[in-house]
């Protein structure tokens, strides 16, 4: 298998970081050649999933659809975006992500909040002064409403979450909290809200609010609405 064929196998299976995933999309956008090496590339991972006899794939191939539809390595398209974050390289996040399935690992505390895990970690030079961490809420759950007392940002790796606002939080996306905002969220769907997040200072938290939040809760974020 080329190089080519190569990239054009991870750009459909979502695997090329964010900077190569850019060039592969402009070279699609202009070039017919790129185009029809694409639809060629899809065909044959649609022939696969057709296919009722084994084929013969190669072994980079088999690794790559194998490695996106592996739960172990489901973050991975997250991990350069991450150690950007974080500040750390790609080999400790790939550490700390491949902690998250793993119940029994001693580096995950509760945290007080019912339903809501939470592991402390070092991040780079960068942020020295600053806390890092991945917390897991449970389906179902109100996160208690809080008031940011410094710059916070939040990366979202799994599941879905609803703010107060109404703004709906999804797997990708980074959101940023400014010194002085409050907000709260309600976790969606079936699955653990997973995030990874970046503080200054701590949060503070708006008991009286919160109480309010669960007693009020449709009026707070809405009706119910499907993952």
């Amino acid at each position: 298998m080329s190089n080519d064929d190569t990239q054009l196998t991870e750009f459909l299976l979502g695997t090329l970081n964010k900077d190569a995933h850019e060039v592969v999309s402009r070279d699609i956008e202009t070039s017919p050649d790129k185009r029809n090496a694409l639809q060629s590339t899809q065909d044959a991972l649609d022939h696969i999933g057709l296919e009722q006899e084994p084929i013969n794939t190669s072994k980079h191939l088999r690794d790559l659809i194998m490695g996106a539809i592996d739960p172990s390595s489901r973050f991975e398209g997250f991990v350069e975006r991450l150690a950007e974050l974080f500040d750390l390289s790609s080999k400790r996040i790939r550490e700390l992500l491949s902690t998250i399935d793993d119940d029994q690992n001693q580096s995950w505390k509760a945290s007080g909040i019912p339903g809501t895990r939470l592991m402390h970690f070092d991040g780079g030079p960068r942020l020295e002064s600053a806390t890092c961490g991945l917390v897991t809420v449970k389906p179902g759950r109100i996160f208690p409403a809080h008031k940011h007392q410094d710059d916070e940002w939040v990366f979202v790796l799994q599941g879905r979450a609803q703010e107060d606002s109404g703004r709906i939080l999804e797997p990708g996306d980074l959101d940023y909290g400014k010194a002085g905002t409050t907000h709260t969220f309600r976790t969606l769907g079936e699955e653990s809200f997973i995030f990874a997040v970046v503080l200054f200072k701590d949060n503070k938290w708006l008991f009286g609010r919160t109480v309010m939040d669960h007693i009020q809760a449709k009026k707070r974020f809405g009706p119910d609405k499907p993952s």
